[in-house]
Order: structure tokens, then C-alpha cells, then sequence
């Protein structure tokens, strides 16, 4: 289960623009596959109500019952919106929207949520930086799974909440030096 791990924001925002959920024996959020919470995950990428997703608990056999289907679906959407740093271990930070009744997670705050934290960095007092190889390496751990490919934004993305969360400012020319040494790097194996 997450304790509200920054990477959660930048891989339901992946999710909502290339979709692929089940990768292993865990979602994007860290949950295990085939079990209840991670159906929901599922079912928030498109969209569905509480009466759908209860519906499709029971019927996929995932829940004995729709009162505890009910139940959980109200206890998992609290656990993906709750904030970062939230006294649940289960907390994601994960913005969902209600729309007449359709639950979904939220791709216009999440982007706006990652723009505020990518553009309130503190200024510099001194250097600038350049993500290192490993940096890179851990950052595409948390986004991607083994072997899978993950599209420049969202490395971009990864990248500049990292930097930002650590309050460390990027140089200005930072993502096109990054791409050659990724060229370099991939090289080197």
C-alpha cells in the first residue's frame, strides 16, 4: 500500500494518457493486480459512479456483497484523494472530480497541481543542476516498470517534480543536455 508517494500524481497522469494498468503483479499505484482497490484504480480512469463500481465489484466476484462493496469504494476513493503527508498510510494525493455523479481522476488538476510545484521552486543561491545517470535511473524505477518505455513529457515531468520537491533548480538548458546524455548513457548500457 502507498504512504503517499510523491510518484503517485505523475503515474496516474501517465495512466490518463496511455493507458496500461496492470503491469506485473502491481498497478500503477503500487496495488496489487486482480484485487478490489485496484479494479476501482481502473474503472477512475474512465470514469464510472459508485453505483457502477459496486456493481462491478460483486459482479467480478471481487465482493461478497454490495454493502461491503459500498463500503470499500467510499474507503478507497478517501484513500486516493487524500493529501501527501495525510495521517492514513494509504494516502495518494490522487485529485478525483465528481461530475454529475462519475467519478474520475482528475487530469486538469493533477497537471495544474505539478505545473505549481514545478513553477514555486525557490530560486537558485547557487548552481544549477543537471540530473545525474542514477538520478535519471531512480526516477524511471518509480515511474516505469522493468522494461517498459515511458514518453520524453512524463520523463520530463518525473524529472522536474523531483527537482522541485528537493527544491533544487535545473539549469536552463537542462532537458536538452539530459537527452544527449541519455543517448550517452544508453551507450554505455
Amino acid at each position: 500500500m502507498s504512504k503517499g508517494q510523491k510518484e503517485d500524481l505523475l503515474n496516474t497522469l501517465s495512466q490518463l494518457k496511455n493507458p496500461q494498468p496492470q503491469t506485473g503483479k502491481k498497478n500503477w499505484l503500487r496495488h496489487t493486480t486482480g484485487t478490489r482497490v485496484a479494479r476501482i484504480d481502473e474503472l477512475l480512469l474512465t470514469g464510472a459512479t459508485k453505483e457502477e463500481m459496486i456493481s462491478d465489484l460483486v459482479k467480478k466476484k471481487l465482493s461478497p456483497n454490495e454493502q461491503k462493496a459500498e463500503s470499500l469504494v467510499k474507503r478507497h476513493l478517501y484513500g486516493l484523494k487524500t493529501k501527501l503527508g495525510g495521517k492514513e498510510n494509504n494516502a495518494h494525493g490522487v485529485p478525483i472530480k465528481n461530475s454529475a455523479g462519475i467519478y474520475k481522476f482528475d487530469i486538469e488538476e493533477m497537471e495544474k497541481i505539478i505545473g505549481n510545484i514545478v513553477s514555486s521552486r525557490d530560486q537558485p543561491q547557487g548552481d544549477c543542476w543537471l540530473p545525474t545517470r542514477e538520478e535519471v535511473k531512480n526516477i524511471l524505477s518509480g515511474i516505469a516498470p522493468k522494461g517498459k518505455e515511458v514518453d520524453e513529457e512524463t520523463l520530463k515531468r518525473a524529472i522536474e517534480f523531483s527537482f522541485a520537491s528537493e527544491k533544487r533548480m535545473l539549469k536552463p538548458d537542462w532537458w536538452e543536455t539530459t537527452k544527449m546524455n541519455l543517448v550517452e548513457w544508453s551507450k554505455k548500457g
